[in-house]
């Protein structure tokens, strides 16, 4: 668990105001304030770029996310795939962040599907990701599903369903 030092904000020590709750109470400026994130989504569309949908909620308030997953040098070895990615998932309260990752995709129960688990590494934030930036705070798993050609000549179809899970301190 990562922990920061906690920044004055307007919302009288929380983190994110729509988190806030009736329990939540001020702290002092040395004290630390972690938010529980939890998540879900799915992403779709050809191998190496894939937009989709999710909701994460943290502490006990939910909000929508549009999420991109950017694929890059793929590369076939140990049984499994080598993957480059980054995800970007952009709130539409201006909240943001886009990761850099390199996973490895190992072999699930059907033939074209694929695994994988990694911590994300933020590479930039806004909003309440700002001050996450070099962190790790939030793993995710997944799987990713690589399918046919829609079109003729088009690359081939993916789909992805995954979770996430971690703590935003500040």
């Amino acid at each position: 668990m990562t922990h920061f030092s906690l920044r004055a904000t307007a919302a009288a020590g929380c983190l994110i105001a729509a988190a806030c709750s009736s329990s939540t109470q001020a702290i002092g400026p040395d004290e630390r304030l972690c938010i529980t994130v939890r998540g879900e989504g799915q992403t779709s569309g050809d191998r190496h770029k894939l937009r989709g949908d999710g909701v994460f909620r943290f502490g006990d308030v939910e909000r929508n996310v549009q999420i991109g997953l950017y694929l890059f040098e793929m590369r076939e070895g140990d049984g499994g795939i080598h993957v480059a990615t980054q995800y970007q998932f952009n709130w539409d309260n201006g909240d943001s962040f886009l990761t850099s990752d390199d996973v490895f995709f190992e072999p699930g129960l059907e033939p074209d599907q694929f695994r994988f688990s990694v911590k994300m590494r933020i590479v930039s934030g806004s909003g309440m990701f700002a001050g996450q930036v070099g962190q790790d705070p939030i793993a995710l798993d997944a799987t990713i599903r690589f399918g046919a050609p829609r079109n003729p000549g088009d690359a081939r179809s993916a789909e992805e369903q995954f979770t996430v899970s971690g703590e935003i301190c500040g």
